[in-house]
């Protein structure tokens, strides 16, 4: 929240007592008497306090658990980088333009979703400007610059102060910012993006006016011209360093720094900002475990010392970047990422090179041993397995319960399986063969749209000024010269006293202002009455009213559904450039399994498995080769797989990855080194993922194939590798991808859902890889599995403005219940510290249908 004042107070208020989890203030005044008519959030007894301080203290007695963080500071070219990047939606509640203008800029650079309204006496105005919303969204960029190229002259428009300001009419904005912010954040309703509502307080009117999106690169050249004037203006002389520069040092340079630690020639601390449970299972010895959302608070910053360095990671970067710009923010200075984070830190341990710490690893210590480290921590001597090789957790030396300990959540699950994906290299296909698939390029209007002034309906074109004087009782009677259709490449002119008949989507004729619709006339042929005077330029559709020649009609990344198939022809389009839809091979394995429709002996089962996760990969875009059930056989497995390598980008196997005797898919695959392990969901703990070595190299018999049918007909995608490129038979190409999900149909499904769509979607390059959500009402409870994120597939039933939820299966949540889960329309996501979900509950749901 930019500013504490007039806007920023209600806003404030109803966002942490909506539940908001983190609110950042950025605001440098104090609070002062004058502006407490409209400044709600403070009151007398904090005059002469500073705003965030005051704010931060209301919002406490509301809702005590939202964290606040105080940054007491005005947003300048020097800081607004740093203090926006650390959060993911900015409301500007500013009160002057040069500061507004930063902050779209910022925005617009970062990414950020901007909630903006301005308030000026009795009348405002609000709207959302994201410069690049998710592609699929449905909406095209905007910002502030659209609706107001540049800031005004100083002195050009009149300050609160000069003017004045109605108190209740920025109650009744911030709370309609906050509103729009609940929006989006929930990603609910229309937000209002492309559209500026405009407030008359003194009339009571609510009116709307489109905004089009403009110049991006325009906008973008305009701001980098304000940043380096304000900088030079402040002595800067140089635009600073963009958010995501932070000084990086690899996992080798992090072993170095260590091992100087424990000789006292370094000194500093690795903070790792995830999650306790991520830190449990595997980190760098001696790192200080901080949460990023606790790192954002007050206590959190207070808690790490400013006088030595901090080397920060997570996962992969994202979350140690903000937690960076936070800290940054916060006065700190000598702060250093870790390059590839735990992921790059694990794969060093694999290799020997750097010590491991946590269940997923055995290392020797010279300290005590313990899952989570306090700042002496960093004063331990780390030693590396005898071997130099860093071994696999030992089950019996944690009680066996070392699945529990080292389960993976959800999300860096999803983060790591991201991080190791190709996106399929582009290819130029025709229109006809692209639906579905992702545009790698904008595409641009080659001409204007229409490109000439062309008749909506069906009447006369016209001079208006003949008519003006024409009514119901007393026609004007005008001869008709020339008859054009569609098509026509006539243009008579129309002169004074003349008509010509013409057809919805003909040119218009020179001469001609204004169309008659045929139901105002008597439809004459030679001859035609008209019984009513049209409006200047009625039913005239203008070239380039559509799109002008070199407008951006489509933006790279988005999803090419049947209207945007079309808007790509109007821009005189025949072909596009995409990436592909992935090929997949789905697997289903168990020597129950038999061919739906087929006699069943004691012991068997149909096999829904192969058939519910091919059409689930056909419904996400995908290219599928459903081979169905192979038995539990490790040789036949082999050589389904060998078949499969250079023919498929992804493979999909259901069954045997659990810790049973029979888990065949586990035997072959780990071997090749394929990742096995818990992740903490409920249904879906067990998972497997990894890719297969390329063909040529042995990857399991020795004996790689190729299978020429595995999409090879598939005319959008010929027969290709994984990157794209064409592949000859017996060629050596990338090994294909490969899920390997539990057995039991909701089990494998929910994986689906939570793993491979989103990767399938991202190796496709569409930008928006998740589900639609909504909040659901919980109709009927049920329990929850606490430790594991559950995801119940529910059926959902909109009731007014409330979608009630309830379990799709009468049997519980059990992962074998295939019939329920044909019921489900979602699927209701429990956290990991909920047991019991109570009728009225709210859950997030994703939508599957």
């Amino acid at each position: 929240m930019l500013g504490a004042g007039g806007l920023g107070s209600p806003a404030l208020l109803y966002l942490a007592a909506a539940g908001i989890g983190t609110i950042g203030i950025v605001d440098g005044d104090d609070v002062e008497p004058s502006n407490l008519q409209r400044q709600i959030v403070h009151g007398q007894a904090d005059v002469g306090r500073p705003k965030v301080v005051s704010a931060a203290e209301s919002i406490a007695a509301i809702a005590p658990a939202t964290i606040v963080v105080q940054h007491s500071e005005r947003l300048d070219h020097g800081n607004a980088r740093a203090l926006i990047s650390g959060y993911d939606l900015v409301i500007d509640g500013t009160d002057n333009f040069p500061t507004r203008f930063l902050v779209n800029d910022v925005s617009a650079e970062l990414g950020k979703p901007l909630v903006w309204a301005s308030v000026l006496r009795f009348d405002a105005q609000l709207s959302v400007f994201w410069a690049t919303p998710p592609a699929g969204s449905g909406v095209a960029g905007v910002q502030l610059r659209d609706l107001f190229p540049n800031p005004p002259a100083e002195g050009e428009v009149p300050s609160c102060a000069e003017a004045g300001v109605l108190g209740a009419l920025c109650g009744q904005v911030g709370s309609l910012m906050a509103t729009e912010a609940i929006k989006l954040i929930a990603g609910i309703g229309a937000p209002l993006i492309g559209r500026v509502l405009v407030i008359d307080a003194l009339s009571g009117r609510f009116t709307e006016v489109p905004l089009v999106g403009g110049d991006p690169e325009g906008h973008a050249r305009a701001a980098r011209e304000a940043t380096a004037s304000a900088l030079t203006a402040a002595g800067a002389g140089t635009e600073p360093a963009p958010v995501s520069a932070w000084p990086t040092l690899s996992a080798g340079e992090l072993v170095s720094r260590l091992a100087a630690r424990a000789h006292g020639a370094d000194d500093f601390i690795v903070l790792d900002v995830r999650e306790p449970g991520e830190h449990a299972e595997s980190a760098v010895p001696g790192s200080l475990l901080l949460p990023l959302d606790q790192l954002r608070s007050p206590e959190g910053l207070a808690s790490i010392p400013r006088d030595v360095p901090l080397v920060l990671h997570c996962a992969q970067g994202p979350r140690a970047r903000s937690a960076a710009a936070a800290l940054a923010a916060d006065g700190f200075t000598d702060l250093t990422l870790l390059e590839g984070g735990i992921i790059a830190w694990d794969a060093a341990v694999a290799e020997g090179s750097a010590p491991g710490s946590g269940e997923k690893w055995s290392t020797q210590w010279s300290g005590t041993w313990s899952p989570e480290w306090s700042l002496e921590a960093r004063s331990l001597t780390v030693v590396g397995p005898e071997d130099g090789q860093a071994r696999p957790r030992d089950h019996a030396r944690h009680g066996g319960h070392a699945d529990a300990a080292s389960a993976r959540p959800v999300a860096e699950h999803l983060d790591w399986i991201l991080a190791q994906l190709p996106i399929l290299e582009p290819v130029r296909v025709p229109l006809d063969h692209a639906l579905g698939l992702a545009l790698t390029e904008p595409v641009t209007s080659a001409t204007d749209t229409p490109p000439f002034d062309n008749s909506a309906m069906d009447g006369y074109a016209v001079r208006r000024a003949d008519l003006l004087a024409a009514g119901p009782g007393s026609p004007i009677v005008l001869p008709v010269v020339a008859d054009l259709a569609a098509g026509t490449a006539q243009n008579p002119r129309i002169d004074a006293g003349q008509v010509a008949r013409i057809m919805t989507g003909a040119p218009i004729p020179d001469g001609a202002d204004a169309v008659v619709p045929i139901e105002d006339t008597d439809r004459g042929i030679d001859r035609v009455g008209i019984l009513r005077a049209p409006e200047p330029a009625a039913h005239i559709r203008r070239a380039g009213s559509d799109a002008a020649a070199g407008d951006t009609v489509l933006r790279a990344g988005t999803t090419l559904w049947p209207t945007r198939i079309a808007a790509a022809a109007s821009a005189g389009r025949a072909e596009l450039l995409v990436h592909p839809a992935p090929r997949v091979a789905v697997i289903s394995t168990g020597d129950e399994l038999i061919v739906p429709g087929t006699p069943a002996r004691r012991g068997q089962i149909p096999d829904s498995n192969s058939y519910l996760l091919a059409a689930a990969v056909a419904q996400a875009g995908g290219v599928v080769h459903r081979i169905g059930a192979v038995r539990d056989n490790e040789e036949s497995l082999r050589t389904v797989l060998d078949s499969l390598i250079g023919t498929v980008d992804a493979i999909i196997l259901s069954g045997g990855v659990s810790v049973g005797a029979y888990d065949v898919v586990k035997a072959v695959l780990a071997p090749l080194g394929i990742w096995f392990g818990p992740v903490r969901m409920q249904p879906g703990k067990p998972q497997g993922f990894g890719r297969l070595p390329a063909a040529g190299t042995g990857s399991s018999t020795g004996t790689a194939s190729t299978n020429a049918g595995a999409g090879a007909n598939d005319s959008r995608i010929g027969n290709r590798s994984a990157t794209g490129d064409t592949v000859a038979a017996g060629s050596e190409a990338p090994g294909p991808i490969v899920f390997a999900l539990p057995g039991n149909p909701v089990s494998a499904f929910v994986s689906f859902e939570a793993f491979v769509r989103p990767a399938l979607l991202f190796m496709g390059g569409h930008g928006t890889i998740t589900r639609p959500m909504v909040t659901g009402t919980v109709a009927r409870g049920w329990s929850s599995p606490a430790g594991r994120q559950q995801y119940m597939p529910v059926v959902c039933e909109r009731r007014g403005h409330e979608t009630l939820v309830w379990p799709a299966t009468s049997g519980g949540s059990g992962s074998h219940l295939v019939a329920g889960l044909g019921q489900a329309e979602g699927l209701a996501i429990v956290t990991e510290d909920c047991d019991t979900v109570a009728e009225g509950d709210l859950l997030p749901v994703m939508l599957v249908i």
